[in-house]
Protein backbone atom coordinates (compact mmCIF):
# COMPACT_ATOMS: atom_id res chain seq x y z
CA UNK A 1 0.00 0.00 0.00
CA UNK A 2 1.75 3.31 -0.78
CA UNK A 3 2.15 5.47 1.63
CA UNK A 4 -0.06 8.76 2.01
CA UNK A 5 1.10 11.95 1.91
CA UNK A 6 -0.30 15.13 4.02
CA UNK A 7 -3.49 17.27 2.58
CA UNK A 8 -2.54 20.30 -0.25
CA UNK A 9 -2.43 23.13 1.76
CA UNK A 10 -5.03 25.56 0.37
CA UNK A 11 -3.32 28.33 -0.95
CA UNK A 12 -1.51 25.52 -3.39
CA UNK A 13 -5.09 24.16 -4.36
CA UNK A 14 -6.38 28.06 -4.94
CA UNK A 15 -3.05 29.29 -6.96
CA UNK A 16 -3.42 25.62 -8.98
CA UNK A 17 -7.40 26.78 -9.42
CA UNK A 18 -6.13 29.95 -10.57
CA UNK A 19 -4.13 28.87 -13.41
CA UNK A 20 -6.19 26.07 -14.47
CA UNK A 21 -8.69 29.21 -15.24
CA UNK A 22 -6.35 31.98 -16.15
CA UNK A 23 -3.14 30.84 -18.05
CA UNK A 24 -5.50 28.76 -20.79
CA UNK A 25 -2.70 25.56 -20.77
CA UNK A 26 -4.26 22.14 -20.72
CA UNK A 27 -5.42 21.06 -17.10
CA UNK A 28 -2.83 18.00 -18.06
CA UNK A 29 0.04 20.08 -18.35
CA UNK A 30 -0.67 21.95 -15.56
CA UNK A 31 -1.00 18.95 -13.04
CA UNK A 32 2.12 17.47 -14.34
CA UNK A 33 3.87 20.62 -14.11
CA UNK A 34 2.56 21.01 -10.57
CA UNK A 35 3.23 17.13 -9.78
CA UNK A 36 -0.62 16.35 -9.11
CA UNK A 37 -2.75 14.30 -10.60
CA UNK A 38 -5.31 15.50 -13.15
CA UNK A 39 -8.14 14.00 -11.24
CA UNK A 40 -6.89 15.93 -8.34
CA UNK A 41 -6.82 19.10 -10.06
CA UNK A 42 -10.10 18.75 -11.19
CA UNK A 43 -11.61 18.06 -8.26
CA UNK A 44 -10.07 21.04 -6.61
CA UNK A 45 -11.66 22.99 -10.06
CA UNK A 46 -15.18 21.55 -9.50
CA UNK A 47 -15.08 21.91 -5.45
CA UNK A 48 -14.03 25.80 -6.52
CA UNK A 49 -17.31 26.31 -8.88
CA UNK A 50 -19.29 25.26 -6.04
CA UNK A 51 -17.96 26.97 -3.78
CA UNK A 52 -18.59 30.48 -5.37
CA UNK A 53 -21.89 29.37 -6.32
CA UNK A 54 -21.67 28.69 -10.19
CA UNK A 55 -22.22 24.92 -9.89
CA UNK A 56 -25.04 23.26 -7.41
CA UNK A 57 -23.50 20.94 -4.90
CA UNK A 58 -21.84 21.12 -1.25
CA UNK A 59 -19.91 23.71 -0.49
CA UNK A 60 -16.62 23.12 1.77
CA UNK A 61 -17.81 24.74 4.47
CA UNK A 62 -21.43 22.42 4.86
CA UNK A 63 -19.10 18.94 4.02
CA UNK A 64 -16.78 20.17 6.80
CA UNK A 65 -20.01 20.93 9.22
CA UNK A 66 -21.58 17.45 8.06
CA UNK A 67 -18.38 15.59 9.25
CA UNK A 68 -18.16 16.79 12.53
CA UNK A 69 -22.06 16.71 13.26
CA UNK A 70 -21.56 12.66 12.28
CA UNK A 71 -18.94 12.62 13.74
CA UNK A 72 -20.74 14.30 17.46
CA UNK A 73 -23.23 11.76 16.19
CA UNK A 74 -21.30 8.30 16.52
CA UNK A 75 -19.44 9.24 19.87
CA UNK A 76 -23.26 10.30 21.01
CA UNK A 77 -24.24 6.82 19.83
CA UNK A 78 -21.19 4.95 21.45
CA UNK A 79 -22.10 6.88 24.83
CA UNK A 80 -25.88 5.73 24.97
CA UNK A 81 -24.73 1.98 24.13
CA UNK A 82 -22.21 2.30 27.16
CA UNK A 83 -24.64 3.49 29.34
CA UNK A 84 -27.68 1.07 28.37
CA UNK A 85 -25.18 -2.09 29.60
CA UNK A 86 -25.54 -2.71 33.27
CA UNK A 87 -23.08 -1.68 35.09
CA UNK A 88 -20.49 -4.75 36.36
CA UNK A 89 -20.84 -6.14 39.95
CA UNK A 90 -18.72 -8.02 41.83
CA UNK A 91 -18.03 -11.63 41.48
CA UNK A 92 -19.58 -11.79 38.03
CA UNK A 93 -22.88 -11.73 39.68
CA UNK A 94 -26.18 -9.37 38.90
CA UNK A 95 -26.13 -6.46 40.41
CA UNK A 96 -29.19 -5.50 42.93
CA UNK A 97 -32.33 -7.68 44.82
CA UNK A 98 -32.60 -10.65 43.62
CA UNK A 99 -29.40 -11.53 42.92
CA UNK A 100 -29.48 -14.75 42.35
CA UNK A 101 -28.47 -15.85 45.65
CA UNK A 102 -30.42 -18.55 47.32
CA UNK A 103 -30.96 -18.41 50.54
CA UNK A 104 -32.68 -20.97 52.58
CA UNK A 105 -33.95 -21.99 56.44
CA UNK A 106 -33.03 -25.22 57.91
CA UNK A 107 -35.06 -28.03 56.55
CA UNK A 108 -36.97 -25.77 54.12
CA UNK A 109 -37.30 -27.37 51.01
CA UNK A 110 -34.51 -29.11 48.66
CA UNK A 111 -30.84 -28.53 49.07
CA UNK A 112 -29.79 -25.40 46.56
CA UNK A 113 -26.34 -26.88 46.36
CA UNK A 114 -26.32 -29.69 44.65
CA UNK A 115 -23.30 -31.43 43.86
CA UNK A 116 -21.41 -28.28 42.66
CA UNK A 117 -20.99 -26.80 45.89
CA UNK A 118 -20.22 -28.56 49.29
CA UNK A 119 -22.44 -28.08 51.79
CA UNK A 120 -21.95 -27.49 55.35
CA UNK A 121 -23.35 -31.52 56.53
CA UNK A 122 -21.56 -32.88 54.16
CA UNK A 123 -18.36 -31.32 54.00
CA UNK A 124 -16.76 -33.38 56.24
CA UNK A 125 -17.69 -36.68 54.29
CA UNK A 126 -15.94 -35.37 51.27
CA UNK A 127 -12.74 -34.52 52.93
CA UNK A 128 -12.74 -37.85 54.39
CA UNK A 129 -13.18 -39.16 51.28
CA UNK A 130 -11.34 -37.64 48.65
CA UNK A 131 -8.40 -38.51 50.76
CA UNK A 132 -6.78 -39.13 54.11
CA UNK A 133 -8.33 -36.78 55.92
CA UNK A 134 -4.95 -35.73 57.66
CA UNK A 135 -5.24 -31.83 58.61
CA UNK A 136 -8.91 -32.36 59.36
CA UNK A 137 -10.83 -33.70 61.81
CA UNK A 138 -14.38 -33.39 62.57
CA UNK A 139 -14.79 -33.24 66.51
CA UNK A 140 -13.24 -31.09 68.97
CA UNK A 141 -9.42 -30.08 68.57
CA UNK A 142 -6.56 -32.10 69.67
CA UNK A 143 -3.81 -30.56 71.35
CA UNK A 144 -0.06 -32.08 70.68
CA UNK A 145 2.04 -32.37 73.54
Amino acid sequence: MPATRPPYPPEFRAEAVRLVRESGKKLQQIAANLGVSEARLRKWVRQADIDAGQRPGWTTAEREELNRLRRENRILREERAILKKPPPSSLGRPAGAGSGVLVRRAGEGASPCGDLVPCAGRLDKRLRRNGDGAGYRSGPAKTQN
